[in-house]
């Protein structure tokens, strides 16, 4: 009986969590934050269906105008072209490094 009471009163002690009554107080969603934009693959899969729906005019507004092997000639050379900024930039740490042990720290 008393171990009961002593239940009771820890239960009626305990604090009581807030209840959401589903008011905003403050809108967090801002246009332009990345969990407000859709995912760049969902447009791709809307746009390609949208073609193929589209009437046999205005299909060519769609397509690209490149073909694939010029598309992919276009793409390696722009991975080139970051590769080598990147060894650039490479060379050109060595050669601060290569300064300041041999001249500026001697």
């Amino acid at each position: 009986m008393i171990r009961k009471k002593r239940l009771n009163l820890e239960r009626q002690n305990k604090p009581q969590l807030p209840v959401d009554d589903g008011r905003t107080i403050a809108d967090m969603d801002v246009d332009g934050m990345p969990w407000m934009s859709k995912p760049a693959g969902l447009d791709l899969r809307r746009r390609k269906k949208r073609v193929t729906e589209q009437p046999e005019e205005q299909r060519d507004y769609f397509e690209s105008p490149l073909t694939q092997r010029e598309t992919r000639r276009i793409m390696a050379s722009s991975v080139i072209a970051a590769l080598i900024i990147g060894l650039v930039f490479i060379v050109i740490i060595g050669l601060f490094i290569l300064f300041a042990v041999k001249v500026w720290l001697r």
